[in-house]
């Protein structure tokens, strides 16, 4: 797992770049750190941090791609199709 500065710093970080507003970057991190909390995946913290980034969006009904995260975390689009199965599905966006 995560050390606790990483499961809280990346997701942050990851967050701040794609969420203008304060309290909805808030509600997209703390969303995200439930996610990291409830699911065990493999992978660079930065990966494990993009793509619960990405789920929690989805899971918020934000419309953030994937595309938007992978450059906002700094990993590749292939490591975020990777993770369908944490975001919920098949489904593009």
């Amino acid at each position: 797992m995560l050390a606790l500065t990483s499961r809280l710093g990346l997701p942050a970080s990851i967050a701040s770049k794609l969420c203008a507003s304060g309290e909805l970057r808030a509600r997209l991190v703390s969303e995200a750190l439930s996610i990291l909390a409830s699911k065990r995946i493999k992978g660079s913290p930065r990966s494990i941090a993009a793509l619960a980034i990405y789920a929690a969006a989805r899971k918020l009904g934000l419309h953030i791609l994937r595309e938007q995260v992978a450059e906002a975390a700094g990993v590749s689009i292939t490591t975020m199709r990777r993770g369908r199965e944490l975001a919920g599905g098949e489904q593009r966006g």
